[in-house]
């Protein structure tokens, strides 16, 4: 709770992209390749704002940074698949 109180504005932010990102994923969900795309900034979205909050913290390592592009690249494999494939 106490890194909520100091952090708050980074996971508001976060909220209004993720919360912007399925609005739109939702909004185009006749043309899959445009909601892959959406999806697609999204993460990278996602991904910017994790380095951005963990440089801020002073805790930006690599295994932090290996993390979010594993993360990210696991979601983007997934969509794809899922989105494309069919």
């Amino acid at each position: 709770m106490k890194e909520f109180k100091k952090y708050g504005v980074h996971y508001l932010f976060l909220l209004i992209i993720l919360s912007f990102g399925l609005t739109s994923f939702l909004a185009v969900s006749k043309d899959h390749d445009l909601q892959f795309r959406v999806a697609v900034l999204t993460v990278a979205a996602y991904t910017g704002w994790g380095f951005v909050h963990h440089l801020l913290k002073g805790d930006l390592y690599l295994k932090v940074v290996v993390e979010y592009v594993l993360v990210a690249a696991l979601v983007i494999v997934l969509l794809w698949t899922v989105l494309l494939r069919t």
